[in-house]
């Protein structure tokens, strides 16, 4: 058994050898080191990926357009001070998108002299819907989720990939939002 972790460690240490990350200029004040074979997602991507009336300030994906890094900035006005409070409304905001929520971490922290939320989970989504032909079938996916609060804006960076490839892009994912940095 000990030797089977052992091989499971080197297998994912050995994964994560080939990822080189690269900085990436997402607006004129936000920029972040992303995989280097990370591309803009299309339109088409993005709705055929993600049902929302709203586009995304920025969208990433790898090659096989399974991994997915995302921004955004809300409308809605916080103050720097409402960081706590933010962490509540967000943490209840995800557990009423999922049907099923597992945290890895939720937490708050400092990037580049900066206070962020983190949250970090396994989520699952069932299809419920009574006519689907897909009832009952389960979504799992990883996510990494950072927020902040920049000129009374929540800025919300996201990296995403289904739940079986947590093993290869977890560490890479918490390395990417290590390199936050936002002049403001």
């Amino acid at each position: 058994m000990k030797n089977l972790s052992i091989l499971f460690l080197l297998l994912i240490l050995c994964s994560f050898d080939g990822v080189k990350l690269k900085k990436t200029k997402i607006t004129k004040e936000v920029s972040i080191s992303l995989p280097a074979d990370f591309v803009p997602m299309t339109d088409d991507d993005m709705a055929n990926k993600y049902f929302t009336p709203q586009k995304p300030t920025a969208m990433y994906t790898n090659p096989d357009r399974v991994v997915d890094f995302g921004f955004n900035q809300t409308q809605t006005r916080w103050r720097p001070e409402d960081l706590p409070l933010l962490q509540k409304f967000y943490k209840s905001s995800i557990v009423s998108l999922y049907s099923k929520v597992n945290f890895i971490q939720e937490t708050t922290t400092i990037v580049n002299k900066r206070n962020f939320v983190v949250f970090e989970f396994i989520s699952e989504l069932v299809d419920e819907d009574p006519n689907s032909l897909k009832k009952g079938s389960v979504v799992k996916q990883y996510s990494y989720m950072q927020y902040t609060i920049e000129n009374n804006k929540v800025l919300v960076f996201n990296f995403t990939c289904p739940a079986n490839l947590q093993p290869r892009w977890q560490e890479i994912a918490r390395q990417v939002m290590g390199t936050v940095k936002i002049n403001g």
